[in-house]
């Protein structure tokens, strides 16, 4: 059986931002640490994507649609890293 381990985070905040926090994980009926976890967890992921988004000139965009339009074979090391990519992302 595996185990997990749980780390420990405190956050000191001004007594009205709790207060909304407080307000906000009853109408979600969770309580604060969830709610918390959920908010921090959830943008944690959207930056971690953001970041590993690649971004490409418009010279770049039409040399990749030009290479997904032609007729060649995948070279061994785009087959490689697609495996890698795809079990990163499994």
């Amino acid at each position: 059986m595996a185990t997990t381990t749980k780390s420990r985070l405190n956050l000191r905040v001004q007594t009205d931002t709790l207060a909304k926090i407080r307000e906000a994980a009853e109408f979600q009926g969770v309580d604060v640490t969830s709610f918390v976890l959920e908010a921090a967890t959830t943008k944690a992921r959207r930056i971690a994507l953001e970041e590993k988004v690649l971004s490409l000139s418009p010279a770049e965009v039409d040399q990749v649609a030009d290479l997904i339009a032609s007729d060649r074979e995948p070279s061994s090391a785009l087959v490689e890293a697609a495996r890698k990519l795809k079990a990163t992302n499994n």
